[in-house]
């Protein structure tokens, strides 16, 4: 039982991480096979959920921590904002495009590779 003023916490054992593990595997195989519009949707989709509890989220955090429900609301707002970003980059394929980092052969003290990367795995 927790102390006055502090939240109760939900605890599992073995069964419960086994199942997360199978979901979680479960999930990764279709979600493999999604588009990248699909992609994008499920971040724009968690943007607005994290948006949408970030009230509740941020006094329940304020109360584990002590810390102040405004500073967590403005953690929030933030990091629905990436999701957005990341949604945008997914949308417009950008990562899918090779990188490439040119040697400097005349680097010291050690020269640099030439370092190429490129998505393989869509």
């Amino acid at each position: 039982m927790p102390s006055p003023g502090q939240p109760e916490f939900a605890f599992g054992g073995a069964a419960e991480v086994d199942r997360a593990v199978r979901l979680a595997d479960e999930a990764f195989d279709s979600y493999s096979h999604t588009g990248l519009a699909e992609r994008a949707a499920l971040l724009d989709l968690i943007a607005d959920k994290l948006e949408a509890v970030k009230e509740e989220l941020a006094a329940r955090t304020a109360l584990e921590t002590g810390l102040p429900a405004a500073q967590f609301e403005g953690e929030a707002t933030r990091t629905a904002g990436v999701f957005r970003k990341f949604a945008t980059v997914v949308r417009q394929g950008r990562f899918l495009q090779a990188t490439i980092d040119p040697a400097q052969p005349d680097r010291q003290p050690t020269p640099r590779l030439d370092h190429r990367l490129r998505a393989v795995n869509r």
